[in-house]
């Protein structure tokens, strides 16, 4: 076995051994709104609530799934009373997505779940140590060669004609 390859079984373990740690130590911010959505939903909420508004377009470009597979999962975030679709008054065809009232809740539920397991996680290093830590996480998520600017970055506002 190769050393890299030793490595991305290390990596493996160290991830699920990390997921595991967060379940039984911070079981009480692992319980709360957002745990009752799958993956797909809590992510797709994320990155809603992240930007405010999206592009049905782009927001399955940012989950990683086809827009039709996207549709599925708003048709259920819709009946869940968690997002709306709203048609752009200058392009009928585009659909944006926003957060509801319930939305935004679960967001904040959500957001605030995964900083408090982050804090956690990189309370029991140093400054030097988690500095280095996110610079190859860094590294890692553009490995592809993707842009390093946040998800965060792009917000675009459908024009409401309310």
């Amino acid at each position: 076995m190769s050393k890299l390859d030793e490595h991305v079984v290390q990596l493996g373990n160290f991830i699920q051994d990390i997921f595991v740690r967060f379940q039984n130590s911070h079981s009480s911010i692992s319980r709360g709104p957002h745990t009752l959505l799958s993956h797909h939903e809590l992510f797709l909420i994320e990155v809603i609530g992240d930007v405010g508004s999206i592009k049905m377009k782009d927001a399955a470009l940012k989950v990683g799934i086809a827009v039709n597979t996207l549709t599925g999962i708003v048709d259920q975030l819709e009946s869940k009373e968690f997002v709306t679709r709203v048609r752009s008054q200058t392009d009928r065809r585009v659909v944006f997505l926003e957060l509801t009232t319930q939305g935004k809740t679960i967001f904040k539920s959500a957001t605030k779940a995964k900083n408090e397991f982050h804090r956690a996680t990189l309370s029991s290093l140093s400054p030097q140590e988690r500095s280095t830590l996110l610079e190859l996480f860094r590294k890692m998520a553009n490995a592809d060669g993707a842009s390093s600017e946040p998800a965060s970055s792009a917000k675009t506002k459908p024009s409401k004609g309310k």
